[in-house]
């Protein structure tokens, strides 16, 4: 059963790996990598350029996914830059490939496979 859900999963990730228009995208934005301002919870910085890339932007919403989908709604709403119709599609895509890639690494294989089990048999999305 497992196989089948990351089986499906790459034919489907497949269909999003062509994206308009590429970006200077920070590629490593999770929550480590963003400061907040005074203990409010309203970001005040971002940290950590070292994985900067020229690629896709909804690379860069990919762990905001762990908020949940109506937290990467509202940062959809007042993201400024390039958008299209499938940009949230190909965040979640990216955000469900990291447990795949976390299985990958054998010191990692449990925690990764952990991972997995949250994402694709109880998602978020």
């Amino acid at each position: 059963q497992d196989r089948k859900l990351i089986e499906n999963f790459l034919a489907e990730f497949r269909n999003y790996l062509k994206f308009p228009k590429k970006v200077l995208a920070h590629a490593d934005l999770y929550p480590d990598h963003i400061i907040l301002a005074n203990n409010k919870g309203k970001p005040s910085g971002i940290i950590d350029f070292s994985y900067m890339e020229i690629g896709d932007p909804a690379h860069d919403f990919a762990e905001l996914w762990l908020y949940g989908k109506d937290f990467v709604s509202e940062v959809y709403k007042k993201y400024t830059g390039l958008k299209d119709k499938t940009f949230l599609k190909r965040s979640e895509m990216y955000c469900k490939r990291v447990p795949l890639w976390v299985m990958g690494t054998p010191k990692h294989f449990s925690s990764g496979y952990k991972m997995f089990k949250e994402t694709f048999k109880n998602p978020r999305f």
